[in-house]
């Protein structure tokens, strides 16, 4: 079987339409419907955020943010107080930005590893559909995006090419990336693709 890894610089258009993470089944309205929950403010925030180019996830964040000349850290420290989960025994999950936050401290774009990237895929629910302009979606890596983007975007860093690696195998990617995306020959036996 042939394996094709490619490792790739993204200029800064392809960087900028890369397509933020999709949305774990706890974010949808369908999903708190069926269970009879109502979606809190920070998981509809979280959830309008997933499947957008990474650009307009930056404008998101700024606005959500509402601050003005912020830098990168402080606008996600700003967004400590959105959960992503629902309060189970009394307990919620922890800040969804606080990960965010720690990494945009300490942020060397040098000292990061490249992002995993793939082709959008193409079903009724893929990101083809729900990003049409997206160039790659982000398989690993939406941290590091996230915040070179930011930081770009309110000029604390000049963007320089982003490494990215490109993977169409992901049986060996999987074990690479420690989890099991669905792959694509299960959805062209659905019919899907």
């Amino acid at each position: 079987m042939l394996y094709e890894f490619t490792e790739l610089q993204l200029d800064q258009n392809e960087f900028d339409n890369l397509v933020f993470m999709n949305a774990p089944a706890w974010w949808h309205s369908d999903y708190h419907e069926r269970n009879n929950r109502e979606l809190t403010d920070g998981q509809k925030f979280l959830r309008d955020l997933c499947c957008k180019p990474l650009k307009e996830v930056v404008e998101r964040v700024k606005k959500e943010a509402n601050l003005q000349k912020a830098n990168s850290t402080a606008i996600l420290e700003k967004l400590l107080n959105i959960k992503a989960k629902h309060k189970r025994g009394g307990e919620e999950s922890d800040p969804w930005f606080k990960s965010y936050a720690e990494l945009s401290r300490c942020f060397n774009k040098d000292l990061m590893p490249p992002i995993w990237i793939r082709n959008l895929s193409v079903h009724d629910y893929g990101e083809k559909n729900k990003c049409p302009d997206g160039t790659f979606y982000i398989e690993d890596g939406n941290h590091r995006a996230l915040i070179y983007a930011l930081k770009v975007d309110l000029g604390e860093v000049e963007y320089t090419p982003f490494p990215a690696i490109h993977a169409t195998s992901w049986g060996v990617a999987a074990e690479i990336l420690n989890h099991l995306p669905q792959k694509a020959s299960e959805l062209e036996y659905k019919g899907v693709l």
